[in-house]
């Protein structure tokens, strides 16, 4: 990612650092939705002194082309060096984004399993022509497009595998907190359509959290599995607790896990999510085993019982007024919220032209045409 460019080029870079520092200065000029791991594998290979590679991933990423799999096995080979470091890894805060598990859906063949459909191969490119409804696909070929999914999931699942065994081989696992989780789900037909962006259902919205504490935190705290729901933004807060990293909670979105991740009982809180990208504006909060959805648009309400109906299938807000009234109560307050944080921290909403980079970018990716 471009924000974290510079400090990897600070901390590597021996003997050329103009030219890391260009590599630097061109990735964080670019705009955030442009950011591709070509930068963050050019300004690494530029800071091992390795000009050549650099400039090769350099001229990729300034030509917007996609990272493949070997740009992303380089990227981890590259990452798990940078654990040799013995005084960098003691301190060192490591974010390793994954594209995968994401359309095109295309696995290393050795994490397939099974056959594919008739008339399909190793790969799936077709996830934004099945969500605009152009491609119709058989019980047969969405099977095989879910399991071309969970391929690459098993991938992935490879790669933190290694950074995990890296850590441990280094003797530097016991004390690091380790956190995986995602941005988004998707969604496989559940309710009639592929990927993600299109709708505020659980199959969108539940990801994995999974935190590993330093030793020093552990305690006697058992290994468990947690079914209350929690916020993905409280990571934040709770990656500044644990690391002992002072911060205002007034300026964060969520509260800190720690507490509850050191052993005191976690409370239930509503969970609001706001960022449906595609068909409708929608909006969403989950309370106690209710998820509530209106639409911004033309008011339309949803609203399901998690306890009868987890799959969110049969909506009940018609019957139930007083639950439709307590969910867009909390989502309003959420919003309140927001905005009231939004003004403390000087932030404000505009609207900017999109240059044409960013706009290839974003086709690239399918997010508009």
């Amino acid at each position: 990612m471009p924000g974290g460019i510079p400090r990897q080029v600070q901390r590597l870079d021996q003997g050329q650092p103009d030219a890391a520092a260009d590599i630097a200065r061109i990735a964080t000029q670019r705009d955030p939705l442009a950011a591709d791991p070509l930068f963050e594998l050019a300004a690494i290979e530029q800071a091992r002194g390795r000009s050549q590679e650099a400039e090769t991933a350099l001229a990729k990423a300034v030509e917007l082309e996609p990272a493949n799999a070997e740009t992303w096995r380089r990227l981890g080979e590259l990452r798990l060096t940078a654990l040799n470091d013995p005084q960098g890894a003691l301190r060192a805060f490591q974010a390793a984004y994954y594209l995968d598990p994401h359309a095109p859906y295309a696995p290393p063949r050795e994490y397939l399993d099974g056959e594919p459909a008739p008339g399909m191969g190793a790969a799936f490119e077709g996830q934004k022509q099945t969500m605009e409804g152009w491609v119709v696909t058989t019980s047969d070929e969405r099977r095989w497009v879910r399991s071309l999914y969970d391929a690459e999931a098993r991938y992935v699942d490879a790669n933190v595998g290694r950074i995990v065994a890296a850590l441990k081989q280094r003797s530097l696992y016991d004390d690091a907190l380790v956190i995986l989780t995602a941005d988004h789900g998707e969604e496989f037909w559940e309710h009639g359509s592929l990927g993600h962006g299109q709708s505020m259902y659980q199959e969108l919205l539940q990801v994995p959290l999974i935190v590993k504490l330093p030793a020093s935190r552990r305690r006697a705290v058992e290994t468990k599995v947690v079914a209350t729901p929690v916020s993905t933004v409280s990571v934040t807060p709770t990656v500044l607790d644990v690391a002992g990293v002072p911060y205002s909670p007034r300026e964060m979105s969520a509260t800190s896990l720690a507490p509850a991740l050191d052993g005191a009982a976690l409370q239930p809180t509503p969970i609001v999510s706001t960022a449906q990208m595609l068909f409708d504006r929608r909006e969403t909060v989950l309370f106690d085993r209710y998820r509530y959805i209106v639409s911004t648009l033309d008011g339309h309400v949803e609203l399901y019982d998690h306890g009868t109906d987890p799959g969110e299938q049969h909506s009940i807000a018609d019957s139930s007024p007083e639950l439709v009234a307590r969910g867009a109560a909390l989502l309003a307050a959420h919003n309140a919220d927001a905005r009231a944080l939004a003004r403390r921290l000087g932030l404000q909403e505009s609207t900017r032209a999109i240059d044409e980079t960013t706009l290839r970018r974003l086709r690239s990716l399918g997010y508009v045409k």
